[in-house]
């Protein structure tokens, strides 16, 4: 895993052994990347950060602040190592729960950017839109992308509209906005 662009493109990240995560590729955090197109000033929330690769990225390409939240303490660990290595610890906040139980608690910050990337098959992608759809985390013009097998159906709830998807393998990437966004389509 490495950085692809930005301050740090090309340099690589920490990763634990294989089989421990499922880490985004280069090829899908180039295509994410690609169509949000610029991250440049905005505050950016990683959810299921693992190594912390796509939040990173999202920094190297000029976010102001990324929250990681990570429920494992090898991850989080993980992500500690690439902030550091890289030397970003003091655009981030990283925080150790459980994602579904952080998105009903009562942290109230709002971003401009969700990156989620759930394990697959396991539903969590729907319920984090139902929560999103009644918490105030995304700002009014914010992106929410959602990585998830391209077996698993995703409903667009009750505040979002689904501005784009793309496939990359077993791989799709979900691009979500709020019906009161300015959004028409994602370019």
């Amino acid at each position: 895993m490495r950085v692809i662009s930005g301050d740090k493109k090309g340099q690589r990240l920490v990763s634990l052994k294989r089989g421990k995560l499922r880490p985004t590729s280069d090829k899908v955090k180039g295509a994410i990347f690609n169509v949000i197109q610029s991250v440049e000033g905005k505050k950016v929330l990683d959810l299921f950060a693992g190594s912390g690769a796509l939040g990173i990225e999202a920094l190297s390409r000029g976010a102001e602040k990324v929250v990681f939240v990570e429920n494992s303490y090898a991850s989080i660990n993980l992500v500690r190592k690439n902030l550091e290595r890289f030397g970003f610890k003091n655009k981030t906040v990283v925080i150790k729960k459980e994602v579904l139980k952080f998105l009903k608690g009562g942290r109230r910050e709002h971003f401009d950017l969700i990156l989620a990337d759930p394990p697959y098959g396991k539903g969590i992608c729907q319920k984090i839109i139902d929560i999103l759809a009644y918490q105030s985390f995304l700002n009014t013009d914010g992106i929410l992308v959602i990585e998830h097998h391209k077996k698993e159906k995703i409903e667009k709830g009750l505040n979002f509209i689904l501005l784009k998807q793309g496939k990359y393998g077993d791989t799709r990437v979900s691009f979500f906005c709020k019906k009161s966004s300015n959004y028409k389509e994602l370019l």
